[in-house]
This record gives structure tokens, C-alpha cells and sequence, in this order.
């Protein structure tokens, strides 16, 4: 029996509100007489059905042999006895993650950078209940799934704001003028009698400036969050309720990836995956930093580990390297 987990869960569900929404509303709207209102809104719940089916395509299938890995187009066997590394992560936030990576896959910093995204040798999906428990169930070497609890900073460490600061601030009224902009389309698609080659060109920008004020904003908190606070002690990203923490002295590894016009400094709890004898992993507390002088200086002050390079291509590049 194979089990269904959603790899992007929170989208999912938010576009077949949106699409369950939409299509009341042009029922709703039918009924009441508004023509036009109806025509708008069935125009944009046809526009968001793909969309919905596309994401629950994204999924993760598991059963005792492995997992299926769910793309839009394909979907990817992976086997357990082809993996050379499973265990839970959780990475700059308390949200936990299940990865897997295939023998011989590159690097587990590659994963990182690749997620969401998921390729043929690796995924990364978020850890649910059930997806925990059909874990132990169908895999044979189940990963420990429990984190220990991290000893808070005291007060006297400081923030450290770093050149993502101010592009991130930047952000915030780009995405409230996206979401205002979709908005005034959509008011105007409900009010005024359109063709029907116009109506569905105005919902589909009203619901691409949506999607684009939401990712604005999105963008914008987990830059400000990824401004660490940092000291003698420990580094700490996010904000109150929403922190990751770790001491210097439980620090495992630290990895500095290279991709163009990209860098980050992982800061890991373990040792870079995959070690040991057994593809279990225990569970990995990341945080991911923008790698500036200041930040790199400062990391470099409080921990004496090496630092393990990686560099990655271009996306496009790399698309084209495996044909």
C-alpha cells in the first residue's frame, strides 16, 4: 500500500481554498443575477484548477520498497537500498524536514540549495505526523525522528545585520503594491463587462500579482529572519516564537556553498550527511546565512571548525549537463 504525503502541504491548501472560494462565489453569484461577477469568478477558479491539480501532483509516494519522488511532469523512483542518507532536518525555522539522498549524490549542501525542489537523487519534504509514522513503518532503517531541546542565548548577544537588511525592507512595499494591484484587477474584472478573452487575461494577472505580492512578502520575512543574532555562545536566527538556536559547542560542520550570484554558510549540528555505517541520520538542526565578510568574520571568531566548499552551477547549466 503506497502512502500520499504533499511536498508544499501550506500551498496546496491554500490554492484549493482559493479555487473552492471562487467557484461559491461564481455559484453564489449565478444565483443572485450578477453576470459579471459570476463570469470573473469562474474564470478564475478555472484558471486555479490546474494550478491545484499541478501541486497535488508534487507529492511523495511511500511504500516498503521506497519512495515515489512527484514532480509536475515525472515522478522518480527511489529505492531504500539506494539511499545512502535519511533523516529529519529542521532549518532556520521549527519546521522539520524529511530528506533522502542517493548513493553518490553530490553533496548535502546541493540538496539544500536545490530545495523545495526535488530531483531523482533527492527530495526534501515536509516531516508530518504521518509521514513520521509511515516512516517507521515501511522504511528499514528508520532515522530518529526527536530533537533535543536547545538552551536559549542570553540577552547580551546582538543581532547582526547583514547586506540582505535593507533589499529585504525594500521588499515589503514591492509585495503590498502587488497585492494592491491584483486587488484593483480583480475589482475591475467583477464590475465591468469584459469579453471573454479579456476577463480570463484580467483574472489570470490579478492572480500572477497576487502570487507575486505573496512571494515579495514571503521573501521578505525569511531574509530579515536569516539576520542572526550572534556570540560568544551560540548564533540564533528568526524571530520570537519562530527561532532556531545552536551553541558552538555542539556544532558539527560548516559549509560554505558557491552558486552564481549566490552564497550561504550552512551551520550544522552533525557532521555533513552522509556519515556513519547506516543511511540513518540523526536529526540535523541547520541554519543557512548569507555569507558576507561580517557574517563569515564573525562565525569565524566563536568556531574554529574548517569550512567544506562547494560550489554549484547554474540552474540552467546544470539542467543542460544531464541532457
Amino acid at each position: 500500500m503506497r502512502h500520499r504525503f504533499a511536498r508544499y502541504p501550506r500551498l496546496q491548501r491554500l490554492v484549493i481554498a482559493c479555487c473552492a472560494l471562487t467557484a461559491l462565489a461564481a455559484d453564489l453569484a449565478h444565483g443572485a443575477g450578477n453576470a459579471t461577477l459570476a463570469r470573473a469568478a469562474f474564470c478564475a477558479t478555472f484558471i486555479l484548477l490546474p494550478v491545484a491539480l499541478l501541486l497535488m501532483r508534487c507529492c511523495l509516494l511511500m511504500d516498503e520498497k521506497g519512495v515515489f519522488i512527484g514532480t509536475p511532469l515525472h515522478r522518480h523512483r527511489l529505492l531504500w537500498r539506494d539511499m545512502d542518507a535519511v533523516g529529519y532536518m529542521q532549518c532556520n525555522a521549527r519546521r522539520v524536514y524529511l530528506y533522502g539522498m542517493e548513493k553518490g549524490d553530490d553533496s548535502f549542501a546541493r540538496m539544500l540549495h536545490d530545495a523545495p525542489f526535488a530531483t531523482p537523487r533527492h527530495f526534501v519534504v515536509p516531516a508530518s505526523a504521518a509521514l513520521r509514522a509511515a516512516v517507521v513503518s515501511l522504511c528499514p532503517f528508520p532515522p530518529e525522528s526527536v530533537f533535543a531541546r536547545a538552551e536559549a542565548l542570553p540577552r547580551t548577544h546582538r543581532r547582526l545585520l547583514s547586506r540582505l537588511y535593507m533589499p529585504a525592507l525594500l521588499l515589503l512595499p514591492g509585495g503590498a503594491l502587488a497585492l494592491l494591484t491584483g486587488a484593483r484587477i480583480a475589482l475591475s474584472a467583477c464590475r465591468s463587462a469584459y469579453a471573454t478573452l479579456p476577463l480570463c487575461a484580467l483574472c489570470a494577472s490579478a492572480i500572477g500579482c497576487a502570487a507575486a505580492g505573496l512571494y515579495l512578502l514571503s521573501s521578505a520575512a525569511n531574509a530579515l529572519s536569516a539576520n542572526p543574532v550572534l556570540g560568544p555562545q551560540g548564533v540564533r536566527v528568526g524571530f520570537a516564537g519562530r527561532s532556531l538556536t545552536l551553541r558552538w559547542e555542539d556544532m558539527g560542520a560548516l559549509c560554505r556553498l558557491r552558486a552564481p550570484g549566490v552564497g550561504t554558510l550552512y551551520l550544522l549540528s552533525a557532521p555533513l550527511p552522509p556519515a556513519g555505517d547506516s543511511p540513518a541520520q540523526p536529526p540535523l538542526r541547520c541554519i543557512s546565512l548569507c555569507d558576507t565578510r561580517s557574517v563569515l568574520f564573525a562565525v569565524h571568531s566563536f568556531c574554529l571548525l574548517p569550512v567544506t566548499q562547494v560550489r554549484v552551477p547554474a540552474r540552467l547549466t546544470r539542467a543542460f549537463r544531464r541532457g
